[in-house]
């Protein structure tokens, strides 16, 4: 369709029979997803707000650390609709897949998306995601700590204060 020959571009019957505007590949199977990330899901508890603030800070800002990969897959195998959201319908299908998991009780699929729903809005986002499944050992070492502390001590004192958290909490 690029090609600006008429005589030589594909018309628009043939772009839209190309693969790479093929839908296929989205009504495929999802992949399983690793236990690792059903069970950290299942064991997340919501931190308290600073917490999750650090955590969020360095799943965003740190690279090395993190199996991106495994915890990318592990939510396009969840977010079945590719909206870049999960619903409570999604996590209740995802736990299905969970074999620790022998009767899938409402209650309790209730109690793991309100933990990962951080912003509360009904739906889980990768980033919320990401910082309930990533590997916290290896995450939260030293260096990435002190390094999440002066992100949040604005004024370089050694300290945090409360006119650095709302300093941070505005960006």
């Amino acid at each position: 369709m690029l090609d600006k020959n008429p005589q030589t571009r594909i018309s628009a019957d043939q772009c839209l029979e190309h693969p790479w505007l093929s839908t296929e590949q989205f009504n495929q199977t999802p992949p399983a997803i690793c236990d690792s990330i059903v069970k950290k899901l299942r064991d997340f508890r919501a931190p308290k707000t600073l917490q999750k603030e650090t955590l969020k800070f360095l799943v965003n800002n740190i690279t090395s650390e993190i199996d991106f990969k495994t915890i990318r897959d592990a939510f396009r195998a969840i977010d079945t609709s590719n909206s870049g959201i999960i619903t409570w319908d999604q996590i209740k299908k995802g736990y299905s897949h969970d074999s620790h998991v022998t009767h899938l009780n409402t209650e309790y699929i209730d109690q793991i998306f309100k933990r990962l729903d951080f912003n509360k809005d009904g739906t889980i986002n990768y980033s919320e995601f990401l910082t309930a499944t990533v590997d916290k050992k290896r995450t939260l070492t030293t260096a990435n700590l002190q390094f999440a502390f002066h992100h949040f001590d604005t004024d370089n004192e050694g300290f945090i204060t409360r006119h650095d958290l709302k300093e941070v909490f505005k960006r």
